[in-house]
């Protein structure tokens, strides 16, 4: 069995196609292709705050799947 690191994919399950889901591949696809930026996206924005004091973006923190270019 391959991990995500080896095979450079990541498969995400959403239940239903509905609105929510649509509208996160939709999403997903636009930030992969540099149309737009990821607003709001607390993983790919957001700061986190060390034990020293330091300040580190999550995405950097944490061992977190990227968005593919």
């Amino acid at each position: 069995m391959t991990t995500p690191e080896e095979s450079e994919k990541l498969g995400v399950f959403t239940v239903g196609v509905g609105a929510v889901a649509t509208t996160l591949m939709a999403g997903v696809e636009l930030i992969r292709q540099h149309q737009r930026t990821p607003i709001g996206s607390f993983t790919q924005l957001g700061w986190l705050a060390t034990a020293d004091g330091r300040r580190m973006r999550v995405n950097e923190a944490l061992p977190l799947a990227a968005l593919p270019t």
